[in-house]
């Protein structure tokens, strides 16, 4: 009887643990996500700019 209660516990462990996981990958990967949108916003203003640049000096 007291087996089946710890392997029961464990099981219960093993779950909280597998839940803490999951939510720290997907919040790794939304930060990721969110990460990587701003860098995409931070090269395409660079990107701009370079170009605004480049017409300033054509003109």
């Amino acid at each position: 009887m007291l087996g089946s209660n710890s392997n029961e516990y464990g099981h219960h462990k093993k779950e909280s643990y597998l839940i803490v996981v999951n939510v720290c990958i997907y919040e790794c990967s939304y930060v990721k996500r969110i990460l990587q949108k701003n860098m995409n916003d931070v090269n395409s203003f660079i990107t701009k700019s370079k170009f605004i640049k480049v017409e300033q000096v054509n003109l």
